[in-house]
């Protein structure tokens, strides 16, 4: 296993990296058991964030830190005949509790000839949150001119023209 540390956004944290090389190449797929020294000298607060599997058919799954060993299990390794490789980070878990989104932007074009009603959903918003919790979602404007035209339901990330498409286009021109 190799370790590192690093920086994310200004919080502090750890990666390790593991490397396991099946005995075989199984013919369907398994599920992968691993487990994995778990850092002598980690910072008291510092608990396992996520373990990936790095490469294609990755998985995500949160483990429980408190033991000497991380135990985890992987549904959906890869199968190639090069080691699978998982990452294991740890850090702080209140400074990284932040939600994560489907896209990393989305971009919704509005086109004439489909022309959005009131009332008409247009995008839709979805995140994870990595504690589980419920996502309240809220749209941002610098302007303070997006609301009069646009709205958000806060439980589902539906984005909402509120006045018809053309007061959508003139206040895209201002």
């Amino acid at each position: 296993a190799a370790e590192n540390n690093g920086i994310s956004d200004g919080k502090p944290f750890r990666r390790q990296l593991a490397s396991f090389r099946p005995a075989e190449i199984p013919q369907s797929p398994i599920s992968f058991y691993g487990h994995l020294p778990y850092p002598a000298d980690l910072q008291p607060d510092f608990e396992v964030l996520r373990v990936n599997e790095v490469g294609r058919g990755g998985a995500l799954k949160l483990v429980d830190p408190r033991y000497k060993l991380i135990h985890f299990i992987d549904e959906n390794p890869s199968t190639a005949s090069d080691p699978i490789v998982y990452e294991v980070i740890f850090g702080n878990p209140e400074q990284f509790l932040r939600p994560r989104f489907e896209f990393p932007i989305n971009n919704v074009p509005l086109l004439l000839e489909k022309s959005p009603q009131a009332g008409v959903e247009i995008a839709r918003i979805i995140a994870t949150s990595p504690s589980r919790s419920k996502i309240q979602y809220e749209m941002y404007d610098d302007s303070g001119k997006t609301a009069e035209y646009f709205a958000i339901d806060a439980d589902t990330g539906q984005y909402f023209c509120r006045a018809g498409f053309n007061a959508c286009i003139h206040y895209r021109e201002l």
